[in-house]
This record gives C-alpha cells, sequence and structure tokens, in this order.
C-alpha cells in the first residue's frame, strides 16, 4: 500500500524537469537582477558623495571671505543658494575655533544639532548622506569646516521602482523559460513516458514480447535499445524456465506415482511381516506347547527314578533330567525372544512392593549359586514402585543367569534402589569378565565370546538380546562396565517408577547372603 502510494503521488519527471528549470532561471534572473542593483546602488553612492563634495567645495570657496571677514550677512546669503537644491536639507559653517558663523535650514525638516565635525569625509545614515568638508580661501588655507546634509528620499523611490521593475521582468522570464522549456523537454519526456508504460504492461500482463520505440539517438534512446534486449533475453529465459517446470512437474510426478507404489510395496511387505511374525510367534508358542508337555512328562519320570535308583542309574537319570530342563529353558528362551520382536509382550505397570517382588524373582536362584558354591547377595529399599513384574523377571533373570554362569568363585550380587524419582537395578558378578572387543556386540541375538570349538559355557546367546529390547520395552536404559578377569556390572536404569510413600510399607530393607 505505501509503495502504491509513494508510486501515484511522487512528482512525475515532467514535473521535476519543469521544477529544475524553473529554479535554475529563477535563480539566473535573481543573480543578474542582484548584480544590476548592487552596482547601481554602488555607483549612485559614489556619484551622489562626489557630486555632493564638489558642490560644498564650489560653496566654500565662495564663503572663505565672508567667514574671515566675520561677514555674517554675506555668508547666509551665500548658504541660501542651496535652497535651489532641494534634496540639502541642512548646511553648517564652522570657523577654526568651532563656532557656527552661518547656516542653512530647508523649510519643513529638523536640522541635526549644530556640532562641530570632527572628522572630514562622508557618511551614509539613516536614509541621508552626511558630509563635511574644509572650507579653504584663495591660497588654499583651510579657514573653516561645511557640513552638509543630504536627503535620499528620491532615490529610495527610484530604487523600489528598480526593485518592481526587477521583479516583473523575472516573472516575465521566468514565463517564458516555463513555455519554450515544455516544448523541448517532450524531447526528453515522452521515451521515458512510453519506457514506463511498456514497463508497466509487462510488470502486469507477464507478457514479454512487448518492446518500446526508440524515438532518439541519445542516452534515453540507448536506455530504450538495452531495455528491449534485456526483454528479449527474459523471454527466452522464460520460456527455457517454463519448459524446465513443466519437466520437474512431470519428473515429481512420476517419482511421486514411483514412492506412491515403493510406499504401497513397503506396507505390504511390512503387513506380511508383521504376520509371518505373529505367525511365528503362535508357532514357536504352539511348538513350545507341545515340546513342554512330553519333557514335563520326561522330567516328572526322570525325578521318579532319581528318587528310587541308585549309583550309575542314578546319574544317567540325573543327566536325562538336565538334559530335559536344558532344552526346555532353551525352548522358553526362543519363545521369549520371538515375542519381543513381534511386539507381543505388553508393558503393564502396577505399584508392587519392591522387597517381596525382587526376594521372590531372585528365589529361583539360590539353589544354583550354592551348587557352584557362590554367595549371591540382594539389596532393596523399603519402598512401593510402579513397574511391571514380568518385565522386570524378562530382565533380571538372564542378567542374574550369566552372572552364575561366567563366575567360578566369588559372589554374584543383585540391588535396586531409589535414585530420584528413578530405580537403579544392577546386578554384579566377580566373573571372567567381557573383552573390549566384543562390548560393542554384546547385546546383538545369538552372539557369544566363545564361538564353535573355543565354546567354554552353554547358552543361545539370547539372554542380553532379551534384556536389550525388554528395557527398551519399558523406556529404560542398559550400561555394562567390566574388566577380564576381575568381574562385570550391569546397570538398567526405569525412569519415572518410584511412588514415595514409605508409612504405608513394612520395612523389607535387608541385604541378605544367599547360599
Amino acid at each position: 500500500m505505501k509503495a502504491f502510494w509513494r508510486r501515484h503521488t511522487a512528482p512525475t519527471i515532467d514535473a521535476k524537469l519543469t521544477r529544475i528549470i524553473t529554479a535554475a532561471s529563477a535563480l539566473a534572473v535573481i543573480c543578474a537582477c542582484l548584480s544590476f542593483i548592487v552596482y547601481d546602488v554602488v555607483t549612485f553612492r559614489t556619484s551622489v558623495a562626489r557630486d555632493l563634495g564638489v558642490q560644498a567645495e564650489i560653496v566654500g570657496q565662495n564663503a572663505s571671505a565672508a567667514l574671515q571677514f566675520g561677514d555674517t550677512q554675506s555668508l547666509q546669503d551665500i548658504l541660501e543658494t542651496f535652497s535651489a537644491e532641494p534634496q540639502i536639507t541642512t548646511a553648517y559653517v564652522f570657523g577654526l575655533d568651532a563656532t557656527l558663523n552661518g547656516q542653512y535650514v530647508q523649510p519643513g525638516t529638523v536640522p541635526p544639532p549644530p556640532i562641530y565635525p570632527e572628522e572630514l569625509g562622508y557618511e551614509f545614515r539613516n536614509g541621508v548622506l552626511e558630509i563635511c568638508t574644509p572650507v579653504r580661501d584663495a591660497d588654499g588655507e583651510i579657514v573653516g569646516r561645511m557640513f552638509l546634509q543630504h536627503n535620499l528620499a528620491n532615490y529610495r523611490a527610484q530604487l523600489r521602482t528598480y526593485f518592481q521593475i526587477s521583479i516583473l521582468v523575472m516573472v516575465l522570464s521566468l514565463l517564458v523559460a516555463i513555455l519554450v522549456s515544455s516544448r523541448f523537454k517532450r524531447s526528453v519526456t515522452e521515451p521515458i513516458e512510453q519506457l514506463t508504460t511498456v514497463t508497466r504492461k509487462v510488470s502486469g500482463e507477464q507478457d514479454y514480447s512487448l518492446r518500446a520505440t526508440r524515438t532518439t539517438d541519445d542516452e534515453i534512446g540507448w536506455l530504450v535499445e538495452d531495455f528491449n534486449r534485456m526483454l528479449a533475453e527474459i523471454q527466452v529465459r522464460d520460456a527455457e524456465l517454463a519448459r524446465t517446470n513443466q519437466h520437474l512437474e512431470d519428473m515429481v510426478s512420476q517419482r511421486t506415482a514411483e514412492l506412491r507404489e515403493a510406499y504401497e510395496e513397503v506396507e505390504a511387505a511390512k503387513t506380511r511381516v508383521e504376520a509371518a511374525d505373529q505367525l511365528k510367534a503362535a508357532l514357536l508358542d504352539n511348538m513350545t506347547h507341545e515340546f513342554r508337555t512330553p519333557i514335563a512328562g520326561i522330567q516328572g519320570i526322570a525325578h521318579i527314578l532319581m528318587e528310587e535308583l541308585e549309583g550309575e542309574h542314578r546319574e544317567l537319570v540325573g543327566l536325562i533330567h538336565e538334559s530335559g530342563q536344558r532344552l526346555l529353558d532353551t525352548l522358553m528362551t526362543v519363545l521369549v525372544m520371538a515375542k519381543l520382536e513381534a511386539g507381543s509382550v505388553e508393558h503393564r505397570p502396577r505399584t508392587v512392593a519392591i522387597g517381596p517382588l525382587m526376594e521372590e524373582l531372585v528365589q529361583p536362584f539360590r539353589k544354583k549359586a550354592a551348587t557352584l558354591g557362590l554367595s549371591l547377595r540382594m539389596a532393596t529399599e523399603p519402598l512401593e514402585a510402579r513397574l511391571d513384574p514380568n518385565c522386570l523377571d524378562l530382565l533380571l533373570r538372564p542378567l542374574l543367569n550369566n552372572a552364575i554362569k561366567f563366575t567360578e568363585e566369588g559372589h554374584v550380587s543383585v540391588s535396586l534402589r531409589r535414585r530420584g524419582p528413578m530405580l537403579v537395578l544392577e546386578v554384579a558378578d566377580t566373573g571372567i569378565g567381557i573383552g573390549a572387543t566384543f562390548l560393542p556386540r554384546l547385546f546383538e541375538p545369538f552372539e557369544q565370546e566363545s564361538e564353535g570349538l573355543r565354546r567354554t559355557h552353554e547358552g543361545t546367546g539370547l539372554g542380553l538380546a532379551i534384556v536389550h529390547r525388554t528395557a527398551r520395552l519399558m523406556g529404560a536404559t542398559v550400561s555394562v562396565s567390566s574388566t577380564p578377569g576381575v568381574g562385570t556390572t550391569f546397570t538398567v536404569d526405569l525412569p519415572g517408577s518410584v511412588a514415595l510413600d514409605p508409612d504405608a510399607l513394612t520395612p523389607v530393607s535387608q541385604t541378605r547372603a544367599l547360599s
């Protein structure tokens, strides 16, 4: 809006040229008139002062004899000759002793006081010319002084008339300059106005085929020629840009169709993968059920036989029972991993007491740790927390199982403590530790530090992968620090889990050595 207002209210180039010509002409006429006026004033003042001085010297010579002999009447008669000059209003004659010897005052005027002039010369003051000249005798000796006062009223009237004439001349000169310039400035303004019209049409209609007509062979003509050349280049580039845009639109449409087709294929593949994962989980669940039933029967019979047999036969039946348990654990681990990958494991936190829950989860590992001669320690705090016990079991079971499996002597410790609003689960052992080169692959499925013929411990390599995926499901983070030959510590930070209400709980804080 501001740009529109400026464009439609700004003076045109025609108006600007008129102003420039008028201002230049006025300045030139004013300077000329002022020069003539100043010259006339200076010339007039000089000539009036010179003429009045000559007239004063002539009258002074005529009055010198009367002044010397004290003939007052003759001196008065000589001064009366100034009555023929109406511009001379006052005349005083002083002797050398500064006494006033004669005077002339034009009727109707107020003369200045007859004060003896100390200095010779003339001075313009308050519209009058005052002059003081010496009175000389025939031998040129000074016998007194004469003071004259000349009225400049006529000169001022003449000067006013001159000013009026100068103003009239200036106005007429400006009118003539404007009339003449209005005829010749069209040669400048018309090509520019035509160029402006074409520019507005091009800008408004976006029609780059328009051209301005060159009418002069000067800078404006060159400007029109360059403008037409620029329009031609823009027209070519606009056509190229239109073709490029059309090509880009075609490419975008093609790529969009390809992306849409690829997206549909990905969605279809995702659907198939999800269906396959669900089918795999269902299949593993069914297979696990089918395997667990006969294995449970085998273990039950083996347990009965172990109580009835002795010696070598009892050891063989014990081996059967142990192998069945190992096979069952392997099946359960594979099933849990499959459910985690298929997304069928849900995180359902609820408020639980930490002490009893940890006691329940750690209890199954007591006998195994005691059999290997290890000390299993547990530390908890008297608090409640919102946890999913099943997910906590999925976290804790592989960590305790690995800690006991890879610790030959010493102890395994597990703790669940509060840190601000969070819970920190920590499992530490004094086992063989983990090599630095294996740590980046620690949570990958089926990855084991000892493989092939170098394997020193049994297992599927899925335990820590289950820990990692379960922690991610719970919004937790897992970190590990390990030193080969010294031990390993796993730390799991569970966010936003603590419900602080210790008054409603029964203290269960203790450190136990389970053996």
